[in-house]
């Protein structure tokens, strides 16, 4: 069954935004703008899976300038099962995906690749 939202509706919930205090108002909208952003970031992105556990969110930023890859954001969620660090590149097209693909810059982030070189941000 299909609810129908109503011009009573909206009246409603403007009255219920308006007895908010100003500080209910101001986080909702920020909770908002976030949420919207973060859809926006990761509409693209890639995820590489199993990175070496010691790249902090700088460094995986620096290498990435470093290799002029272009991004909008980086995260780096832990699993919740496994324990293991994935790491999500927000990308801004996603016709640049082959980028993101290239062998290099897959396996820049591995255990095995962090242990036989040295960071080349320092």
């Amino acid at each position: 069954m299909e609810s129908i939202y109503t011009s009573e509706d909206e009246e409603n919930d403007e009255i219920l935004f308006s007895q908010l205090t100003a500080d209910k108002r101001k986080r909702m909208q920020n909770k908002t703008c976030t949420l919207k952003q973060s859809k926006r970031y990761y509409k693209n992105q890639t995820i590489i899976k199993n990175i070496d556990r010691r790249f902090t969110i700088n460094e995986i930023k620096n290498i990435l300038k470093y290799e002029n890859i272009p991004f909008y954001a980086v995260n780096t969620p832990k699993s919740k099962t496994t324990g293991l660090r994935d790491l999500h590149i927000g990308i801004y097209d996603a016709e640049q995906i082959s980028i993101y693909t290239n062998k290099k810059t897959r396996n820049r982030f591995t255990v095995q690749e962090s242990n036989e070189t040295p960071n080349s941000t320092q």
